[in-house]
């Protein structure tokens, strides 16, 4: 074991729900066969004292991982797999455990990343963690907590059987700003990372040039915690509900004033984390609040206005973040990600007003998109390059399923389906259904990377009537009846529906719908007048972009509403297994896995043995 490149502390971990015996056992037990010196050659971080020179290598292959064990708190473990700067493959644990948000070791997510590119272990050249204790020890004064280190290699052991050499330690941060700046193309930006909290910060500003990522400022609150605060006091499913309810209320300060300070850019205690409390506590405001929801509750006023209140100050604050950052670094291109970087309303009213030539916001923005950037670092560490590939144009890194694959499941299942072999009869099909009103379940290619589905795993349905957005939710989603549906259109027609919209390929921002054809697309249209609109590319997803096609010449809308296919409270749908028990366990009408139909109504020759067919 290189103890000097370790730098392990002496401290033991007294983490809460950790006790050391747990802890010993555990380690006992990965530990059983391998000898005691087995570890990691270097793990590097540039907050060492004395930090080991790296080899140089030319084209690395680096495999990120989020863990969520071991340092300072993140969500949504997830492994990414890089050949300098481009991307081969990604893929988010809860995808394959089905366990939202898994906090699981990304062993499964990282052999999928290796299955999906076609490589064994013994190709990888780095790992890379979106953590560095050195760092936090750093701003804290306590030992560092390594604890991560040695659960890497053990678990990567156990898993592959071989360990590469070399581990990155990459902050939480700065793997966030990396995972959104060398992803964007561009060659200079101002990158912001922001969210709950990650490495012991929580609102970080960095300059991206050609020598790689550099913090200029931070501040010291975290607007994730902030919403998150409101989100419980409100009892609300998630903060996606939030959102779209402020959009029912007044964009004002009244009840906030004095907690939030947006010219000072200064936020109360009482809004923040303390001691791990997530709930709001200062008597003061809540006698100005009211009591907080119950989940019996309905919703009322007081709740919208509370709800737009604090949408409004987080939209304050992150544009305060933002005109200062311009007068840090004042570059006409600005890159966003942690999960503040999820607020499709803000990012949109950023756009409008024109304060920047070119957007790039991670698709992942929230934790699970540290892998990626965990690795892109680690490669420009190993390279001494900065990772440069063009800017990302698709999420699709995930695992991917072959036609066969889909029959041997579907006869498993012993399921009636039909193979329609002919690709113009089967998306002529399939938009015959959307048109007549049935919601379909959409599973193509290679499975979308992030929380947004965007063609390859998508519940689709007509947007041209308000009731089709009641249909998808009581019957299939389950949510929140104030959260808006997103749209899929085609990037050619966008401008007849949308006002100034940024041509986003990644449903993260807002866009308001042009008057004259609101009522054209009304399932999508949300309170406010704005939808969450994904431009869809004919080079990115010929499949999906000729479907919508299909639908515009028979009905003259040019796009569908698209949502994530999933159940409430689940990660979207992976494989055809998945996507099977979703078709059964809600009210879609249609499943069409790559070339694979299956429909709930009745087939007229019912006494024919389940199984499948084929036609032409």
């Amino acid at each position: 074991m290189n103890k000097a490149a370790l730098h392990i502390s002496s401290e033991r971990d007294h983490s809460p729900g950790r006790p050391d015996e747990q802890r010993a056992e555990e380690k006992k037990r990965l530990r059983a066969g391998i000898k005691e010196d087995s570890m990691f050659d270097i793990v590097h971080s540039p907050h060492l004292s004395y930090p080991e020179p790296v080899p140089v290598v030319k084209d690395p292959v680096v495999l990120g991982l989020n863990v969520t064990t071991g340092g300072y708190y993140s969500h949504n473990a997830s492994a990414a797999l890089v050949r300098h700067g481009r991307i081969l493959s990604l893929c988010e644990q809860e995808r394959l455990d089905r366990v939202k948000d898994s906090g699981s070791f990304p062993a499964r997510a990282a052999q999928a990343c290796l299955d999906a590119a076609g490589m064994d272990i013994t190709a990888v050249d780095a790992l890379a963690v979106a953590t560095d204790p050195h760092f936090v020890a750093m701003r804290t004064g306590r030992s560092p907590d390594l604890s991560v280190v040695e659960t890497v290699w053990l678990r990567m052991y156990h898993q592959f059987g071989s360990v590469p050499p070399l581990l990155f330690l990459v902050g939480h941060h700065l793997a966030h700003a990396a995972s959104a700046f060398y992803p964007s193309g561009f060659s200079d930006g101002l990158v912001i990372s922001w969210d709950g909290g990650g490495d012991n910060q929580s609102t970080v500003v960095y300059r991206g040039g050609e020598s790689g990522i550099e913090q200029i400022s931070e501040y010291r609150f975290s607007l994730g915690n902030l919403y998150n605060k409101f989100r419980k006091f409100l009892n609300l499913s998630d903060k996606g509900s939030l959102m779209g309810l402020a959009s029912y209320g007044a964009k004002e300060m009244g009840l906030l004033e004095g907690y939030v300070h947006p010219e000072g850019l200064k936020v109360h205690p009482a809004l923040q984390f303390a001691r791990g409390r997530e709930f709001l506590t200062d008597p003061e405001l809540l006698s100005r609040l009211g009591p907080p929801r119950l989940s019996s509750q309905p919703i009322g006023e007081r709740h919208v206005a509370v709800a737009a209140q604090a949408q409004y100050a987080v939209e304050r604050l992150c544009r305060g973040v933002v005109e200062q950052a311009r007068i840090l670094h004042p570059s006409p291109r600005l890159c966003l990600a942690g999960g503040v970087a999820l607020n499709a309303t803000f990012n949109g009213m950023i756009w409008r007003e024109g304060l920047f030539e070119d957007l790039f916001i991670q698709p992942n923005a929230p934790d699970g998109g540290l892998s990626l950037g965990a690795a892109l670092e680690a490669a420009r560490r190993l390279s001494g390059r900065v990772p440069r590939n063009g800017r990302m144009q698709h999420t699709f890194y995930g695992p991917s399923f072959t036609a066969e694959q889909v029959e041997k499941t579907l006869n498993l299942c012993r399921l009636p389906a039909r193979r329609v072999e002919s690709e113009e009869a089967l998306l002529a099909e399939v938009a015959g259904a959307l048109d007549r009103g049935s919601v379909v379940g959409w599973f193509q290619g290679r499975m979308e990377w992030g929380p947004r589905a965007l063609g390859n795993r998508s519940i689709l349905a007509d947007p041209r009537s308000k009731a089709m957005a009641d249909k998808v939710n009581d019957l299939i989603k389950y949510r929140d009846e104030w959260r808006p549906f997103a749209l899929s259109i085609l990037a050619e027609h966008a401008d007849e529906y949308l006002l100034n919209a940024y041509p986003d390929p990644f449903m993260i921002t807002t866009a308001p719908v042009r008057t004259k054809r609101a009522g054209r697309i009304a399932a999508v249209v949300h309170a406010d007048g704005t939808t969450r609109p994904q431009f869809v590319q004919k080079e990115t997803n010929p499949r999906y972009w000729s479907l919508l096609d299909h639908f515009r010449r028979r009905t003259g809308v040019p796009g569908v509403l698209n949502t994530s296919f999933n159940l409430k409270g689940e990660p979207i749908v992976c494989s055809p297994l998945d996507a099977i028990r979703t078709f059964a366990s809600s009210g879609l009408d249609m499943l069409v896995m790559g070339e694979w139909v299956l429909e709930k109504e009745p087939y007229p020759s019912a006494a024919r043995r389940p199984g499948v067919s084929r036609k032409g």
